[in-house]
């Protein structure tokens, strides 16, 4: 990619996760929301799971969220205590947890259960039944490993699109993860040559690959941690197909 693109990539660059814990922890409502956004899916994604039952899932993820502001929790995290994922993880299980207490201690005392319905996540994909031999904890991972995915994917279509190349991202899209694709359709769709399609290809991988490295690095506490989040990652993913 040449200079301009790359300028452009780092111009689509975003906050790191934890320099927003730090401003939504001192108070800022822009830095919690933004962090609600990102995060809504894996934590939705592992609540479903523990309660089986969407409406209520979604309620729970809704006072999850609340109660990151209202006990201000979030001042506890930590960048040097490792990985944001992991922090994230143990709130929303110790939260689930805290729940089903009083849930059970309320059930005890008479009160009446909450209706299923139909619930939907941001991403869109909520409304299948988990699988019995889906874990919590795993679809945490896939979910948050899905969420760094799209968002480095989203950094690196933004940058092609202010360099006009949209449609070669669009086109080359499909082929991030696919090794030995027949390249020969791209080409003429985009009337370029093989060979100019593969080192296409080529840089795009590069540039997602960076841009990936980056959005991890953001939730880790140093460098040395993101090959090994990467490979955490990548197998939550693999291990979901």
């Amino acid at each position: 990619m040449n200079e301009k693109s790359e300028k452009s990539l780092q111009n689509v660059a975003e906050p790191t996760r934890w320099t927003l814990v730090l401003e939504a922890g001192n108070g800022s409502p822009k830095a919690l929301e933004e962090l609600c956004r990102m995060y809504w899916p894996p934590v939705c994604a592992y609540i479903r799971m523990r309660v089986r039952n969407s409406a209520e899932a979604e309620d729970l993820t809704q006072a999850f969220f609340e109660n990151i502001l209202a006990r201000n929790w979030i001042n506890e995290a930590d960048r040097d205590r490792g990985k944001f994922r992991s922090f994230l993880f143990t709130s929303v299980r110790n939260f689930v947890e805290t729940a089903r207490v009083r849930e059970s201690a309320a059930k005890r005392g008479g009160a009446t259960t909450t209706v299923s319905i139909d619930g939907q996540t941001e991403d869109g994909d909520w409304r299948e039944e988990p699988r019995d031999d889906w874990d919590p904890a795993k679809e945490y991972d896939r979910k948050w490993a899905g969420t760094l995915l799209a968002r480095a994917q989203a950094r690196v279509r933004e940058s092609y699109a202010e360099i006009g190349k949209s449609n070669l991202f669009e086109a080359l899209k499909p082929f991030l993860a696919e090794r030995g694709a027949d390249l020969a359709g791209v080409a003429q769709t985009l009337g370029i040559t093989a060979n100019h399609v593969r080192v296409c290809l080529f840089t795009l991988r590069q540039d997602y690959s960076r841009v990936l490295r980056e959005e991890i690095a953001h939730t880790v506490s140093g460098p040395s941690d993101i090959d090994e989040e990467i490979r955490h990652l990548l197998s939550a993913v693999g291990s979901s197909s």
